[in-house]
């Protein structure tokens, strides 16, 4: 058996049957320490590569001790670490805990490779469903961006503290992982915006259906004037607000003089424990214009709420909100929008989510040729390409009215002869 010297660092490759292996003394003054030895290499260059390799790994755990570094250790210090609304640490928390851990919890997280997180989403895009309701299912495409959104910036954290030397993510295309692999590897036709599932939108006569239910709806004694959340659920409709934007307005947020919404928090789970937090982000504050019909609603919901308290005898809490339970508890939003979709299934309608009602408005207001920037401002949008791209399936009709521009250039006719 021939050794070789490595000429940069220690350690040596050397000839082993009819392969290659590797060896490095890894070991410290007193004879204590690893000797890393691994062979099956079928080229020289193979194994030095992979010997350069073990060394870089041994240095980095040096230089962060108590390595290696599992990923469910580090998702723990990375959690502690940040700084965060706690409904986002707390999604951070469960996609980790739910769909990660399971499979990549005990891995070192630096040597974590991007063949093992391709395998993790092929999983979760065919079976990861963990709820009752959709066990054993296909995640959803928002659900995917979120986990990978947790994946990338945990191996960012490993990254910049030093436990591995890059994230397995690095220079790789999103679309690969949650399901758009066409939009990321077309380069006929390439993709610039990753194209959404079909919205729920609810068709005209969906939405005609819906209001009649509600109106026609006759339900307890503490509710004779209509189902409880009747105006919740017609607001959303005719505003496009979010549930937790709707949930979270209280007394302050209407200026009934003036005919505007001021969304300036909203209603959200932590712990599964509803709470008051702020706007989904900057973008999200904002002031909406309502008319007569929104206000009447409004108003509706006041009168109601007052009923609710007289019944209380005074134990009221201090809260302001508008849309409250018959002995003023905040309304939980998950139940919320399971109320929802069981009225919906009670009076023979299509099951869609709550969101359902945001994206029907946007439609219709697409459809009624409301200019892109006024509709993005309104919904709180980042920006007009958040829009474009998830109401495309509105603005694509749209794009088409440019054939008139064509008809009416061309009607004259070609050129005649002199």
């Amino acid at each position: 058996m021939k050794a070789m010297a490595m000429r940069s660092g220690p350690g040596s490759v050397r000839s082993r049957g009819r392969g290659w292996e590797y060896y490095l003394d890894d070991r410290v003054k007193g004879g204590t320490g690893h000797q890393p030895r691994k062979g099956g290499f079928s080229t020289e260059r193979e194994a030095r590569l992979a010997l350069a390799l073990e060394r870089s790994r041994l240095d980095r755990r040096r230089l962060a001790p108590g390595g290696p570094h599992r990923i469910a250790d580090v998702a723990e210090a990375w959690l502690d670490d940040l700084a965060v609304k706690p409904t986002t640490k707390e999604r951070y928390a469960r996609d980790l805990r739910v769909h990660v851990l399971p499979t990549l919890g005990d891995r070192p997280v630096d040597e974590v490779t991007h063949g093992e997180l391709h395998e993790l989403f092929g999983a979760l895009r065919k079976a990861g469903g963990r709820s009752n309701a959709n066990h054993g299912k296909a995640l959803a495409y928002s659900t995917l961006c979120g986990i990978y959104t947790t994946v990338r910036q945990l191996h960012q954290w490993a990254v910049v503290r030093g436990v591995a030397p890059d994230s397995p993510l690095t220079g790789l295309d999103r679309r690969l992982f949650v399901g758009r692999e066409r939009a990321a590897t077309d380069l006929v036709h390439p993709l610039p915006v990753d194209l959404p599932h079909v919205l729920e939108a609810l068709d005209e006569r969906e939405q005609r259906d819906l209001i009649d239910a509600l109106a026609t709806w006759r339900g307890t004694k503490a509710n004779r004037d209509g189902h409880q959340w009747r105006e919740a659920w017609l607001i959303a409709l005719a505003t496009g607000l979010r549930l937790g934007e709707l949930l979270g307005l209280a007394d302050e947020h209407v200026d009934a003089t003036n005919g505007v919404l001021h969304v300036r928090q909203q209603a959200t789970c932590v712990a599964h424990q509803p709470r008051l937090s702020g706007p989904k982000s900057k973008k999200s504050v904002r002031d909406l214009a309502v008319g007569p019909p929104v206000l009447d609603l409004l108003q509706r919901q006041r009168k109601r709420r007052i009923r609710y308290q007289q019944g209380t005898n005074g134990d009221w809490p201090d809260h302001h909100l508008l849309f409250t339970h018959p002995d003023g508890r905040m309304p939980h939003p998950e139940r919320f929008s399971r109320e929802f979709r069981r009225f919906l299934q009670a009076n023979g309608l299509r099951d869609v989510r709550f969101h359902a009602l945001r994206h029907t408005w946007a439609t219709r207001a697409l459809e009624a040729n409301t200019p892109l920037a006024v509709v993005s401002e309104h919904l709180g949008h980042a920006n007009q390409l958040v829009t474009a791209a998830t109401y495309q399936h509105v603005t694509h009709e749209f794009a088409r009215s440019v054939l008139a521009v064509e008809s009416a250039i061309l009607a004259t006719g070609p050129p005649t002869g002199h």
